[in-house]
């Protein structure tokens, strides 16, 4: 009775880190996460983060705007530079340096609805390798001063992307587990091109304006004085 029950609250435990974020507020990075496995049966975990991340926000021809994300493979960093190579290997970086990633096009009205919402599922696809494979990922969304933080992770199979889990001396002695966990969080400020969309609603925008208004005008300096009318001339 004692061991389910600490079984179950081990699990519970795991789905609860599982779901945590990498990454504090601010912090604008990818990383990820597997588990590996040795001949002791000691499973350990091997975690890499990479805030060498670029966005932006892109027109579509024909309408619309998507979301596009670069992350340098040689850019992500761990503990262990060995098993940083490896995964360089396993995500054939000599092939495509870089992993994007491109949101499903959404037009303009649909993007202001989408980042008013608290979560949301992120749909589009990733590119590694010379592969494109679709991906959608449950997100969270805060509002913050200038615009949006989005945070996610998400676990998918090595097989997802064709790709073979990382391993050491063939698999015999260390290998890594089935399933790759992805973490991001991005701030729209860094997002090129994104103020349009992701900024502050033109409502907080003439609430800002009106404030520093009063505040010029009780330091005597006025701001956007209104032109007299020629009549009352």
């Amino acid at each position: 009775m004692k061991f389910g029950f600490c079984a179950v609250a081990f699990m519970t435990l795991i789905s609860v880190s599982a779901s945590a974020s990498m990454f504090e507020a601010g912090k604008h990075c990818v990383g990820y996460k597997f588990k590996k496995k040795s001949l002791s049966f000691f499973n350990s975990q091997v975690i890499a983060k990479n805030c060498d991340v670029s966005a932006q926000l892109l027109p579509v021809v024909g309408g619309g705007y998507q979301i596009e994300v670069s992350v340098p493979i040689s850019a992500f960093e761990s503990e262990d530079k060995g098993w940083d190579q490896e995964l360089r290997d396993v995500l054939k970086e000599s092939d495509q340096p870089d992993v994007i990633f491109h949101s499903k096009v959404l037009s303009e009205k649909e993007w202001k609805q989408l980042v008013q919402r608290p979560k949301v599922n992120l749909d589009g696809e990733i590119s590694l390798g010379n592969k494109t494979f679709p991906i959608n990922t449950p997100c969270a969304l805060t509002k913050v001063p200038g615009g949006i933080e989005i945070d996610g992770v998400t676990s998918v199979p090595f097989a997802k992307f064709e790709l073979q889990p990382p391993k050491k001396g063939g698999g015999f002695i260390v290998k890594a587990d089935s399933d790759l966990e992805i973490y991001f969080h991005l701030v729209s400020e860094k997002f090129l091109g994104a103020d349009k969309i992701f900024g502050a609603p033109e409502k907080d925008k003439d609430i800002i304006k009106d404030a520093m208004k009063t505040i010029d005008e009780k330091s005597g300096v006025v701001v956007d004085k209104p032109a007299k009318d020629k009549d009352s001339m």
